[in-house]
């Protein structure tokens, strides 16, 4: 998992378009603690890697490599909510139909 860590790593700072010095100048630290995790050497504390999913705007998740979902978070509107109950309850009533028959 280290690995994918420091692959995603240089992956996400490079499609962001940051050097390793301005990653660890957003992050309040100097680039080598940004090339050690990059090449392995060292990995960040928890909160280091929560301030670092917030700047490259990951889950943390992606970045230790757990899942593929880039995204931290889905956010829902309520239409999308009202329209995800009306499905589930659509889905609903075909079960029963289905079971009825």
């Amino acid at each position: 998992m280290e690995l994918l860590f420091a692959k995603r790593l240089r992956e996400l700072r490079k499609e962001k378009g940051l050097s390793q010095v301005e990653l660890g100048e957003w992050l309040g630290y100097g680039y080598t603690a940004i090339s050690s995790y990059e090449t392995g050497r060292n990995e960040p504390s928890y909160t280091d890697l929560i301030r670092i999913c917030e700047v490259l705007d990951v889950s943390a998740d992606y970045l230790l490599g757990i899942s593929h979902i880039r995204e931290p978070y889905a956010v829902l509107e309520r239409n999308d909510l009202i329209r995800l109950h009306n499905r589930a309850m659509e889905l609903a009533r075909e079960c029963r139909r289905h079971l009825e028959e």
